[in-house]
């Protein structure tokens, strides 16, 4: 990995092992044949995995991408970020409500603290295929569940106007606090309510349920194919990513920057496409 070097050698960083990890987990794969008869079939496929990944050696932490977001921590996962955690807005004032990790009375740079991991506690797809007669149906489930993500986009556009002119403002600065009594998570607008961007509000869970792939196809009989001596003529309809249960674009999981590339962070990426093809 890359390690900072001091700017009197001439150089940024250098490249060396510099600790150990540990990659622990399982998969698991199961086939089935639901239903099976002289007419109508049944399928399913269905893949689950799950990996724990652990920083067992490190001689110091390593802090690193943009604001530091994310760092190297001993006992950690790879790709933990490193933000303020945020615990609520005071409904009386509308004043963000931070965690005093180190209990001193004040919010500090000492409070930032691994507040999650970009890595899922379980992963996977579902298969299950259809046939009826001529008629063919498949559809095509992947899932992730217990990870987060870093919404950079966020971040960015809902820090109500104190950035430059030059920064979109999303439509959920409206949820802000205005008046006394309301629940929120976004806090009212001062420019210490929003002078620490490196906010756990921001960490966002990422768990989903995608239905990748369907495709709904008709055979036609070997009666009328046979007499005009070809073997197969099948049509379908086919769509991807028809549906996700997350309203952040998920297939978003690395991020290049500073060329480097960073897991589980979403910047200026466009949602998957949801294309439809039929033959």
């Amino acid at each position: 990995m890359l390690v900072a070097t001091p700017g009197i050698s001439g150089f940024s960083s250098y490249l060396t092992n510099y600790g150990e990890i540990s990659n622990k987990g399982f998969e698991l794969a199961i086939n089935s044949v639901n239903i099976k008869t002289s007419k109508f079939t049944w399928n399913t496929n269905l893949n689950v995995a799950r990996n724990k990944n652990t920083i067992e050696r490190i001689p110091a932490d390593i802090p690193f991408a943009g604001r530091d977001l994310i760092r190297l921590q001993q006992g950690n996962s790879l790709y933990s970020y490193w933000l303020y955690k945020q615990l609520g807005v005071d409904p009386q004032t509308g004043d963000a409500i931070f965690d005093d990790y180190n209990k001193d009375g004040r919010i500090t740079a000492e409070d930032r603290q691994i507040v999650g991991s970009t890595w899922p506690k379980l992963f996977g797809g579902l298969t299950n295929s259809f046939s009826y007669k001529g008629i063919d149906l498949n559809v095509f489930f992947t899932f992730s569940y217990g990870n987060s993500i870093w919404n950079h986009n966020r971040m960015l556009g809902e820090t109500g106007g104190t950035l430059d002119a030059g920064r979109v403002l999303l439509a959920s600065q409206l949820d802000r606090w205005t008046t006394p009594g309301q629940i929120t998570e976004t806090p009212r607008l001062t420019a210490a309510n929003y002078s620490r961007q490196e906010n756990s509000r921001f960490f966002e869970d990422a768990s989903y349920l995608r239905l990748r792939s369907l495709t709904l196809g008709y055979t036609l009989p070997r009666s009328l194919t046979d007499r005009i001596n070809i073997s197969k003529v099948r049509f379908y309809l086919t769509g991807s990513n028809l549906y996700c249960s997350q309203s952040i674009p998920v297939q978003t999981r690395n991020q290049t920057w500073e060329h480097r590339i960073y897991r589980g962070m979403i910047m200026a990426h466009l949602p998957s496409p949801g294309p439809c093809s039929w033959v």
